[in-house]
């Protein structure tokens, strides 16, 4: 992963660099055709001085399909700090 920050629009965006551990699954993605240009999530941090942030999960970019995969789907929502 890779991040790129928007300090103007309070606005972070993870970009997909390459891959690690792939597991049996995983080897069969073909990761070569999915854009690194492209976020594959952009995360509003406008209220993280109030401990929150908000990722909207746009998905892996097929450069061939012209589309988003949306892989990771799950990971959208909002979230808070823990205070302990």
């Amino acid at each position: 992963m890779k991040y790129e920050l928007n300090e103007k629009k309070k606005e972070l965006y993870a970009l997909f660099v390459a891959t690690n551990a792939l597991g049996k699954e995983g080897a069969k993605v073909p990761w070569q055709d999915y854009d690194r240009k492209k976020p594959i999530a952009t995360i509003d941090i406008s209220n993280a001085s109030q401990g929150k942030i908000y990722i909207k999960w746009n998905g892996f970019y097929h450069k061939k399909e012209k589309s988003y995969h949306k892989h990771g789907q799950e990971y959208e929502g909002a979230y808070r700090k823990i205070v302990e």
